[in-house]
């Protein structure tokens, strides 16, 4: 292993970016989203419908990680050492 901790790798950091930038623009793009969906639900037929499900539930998912990657930002190194050192327990100590 090269690095301690992953956050020191400069490959997993540029994931989680990645992974970041990603979910953060899924949330905006999904609040339209919603009103087509509804458009879709009042103007389609059902068998249609029925077709379209497995989309609309990935779209859904997509837009549930967004909200919770922005909802659960991460804890930086520093502020947990910090939050250590004054004798909190930190995440799974």
């Amino acid at each position: 292993m090269d690095h301690e901790t992953a956050w020191a790798d400069p490959d997993t950091r540029r994931a989680w970016r990645r992974t970041a930038l990603f979910r953060c623009a899924a949330l905006p793009a999904s609040l339209p989203a919603f009103p087509a969906w509804l458009f879709a639900v009042v103007m389609t037929p059902a068998w249609l419908l029925v077709l379209w499900l497995p989309v609309l539930c990935v779209g859904l998912w997509y837009a549930l990680l967004a909200m919770a990657a922005v909802a659960s930002r991460g804890v930086s190194p520093e502020a947990r050492a910090r939050a250590r050192a004054a004798g909190a327990r930190v995440g799974g100590d």
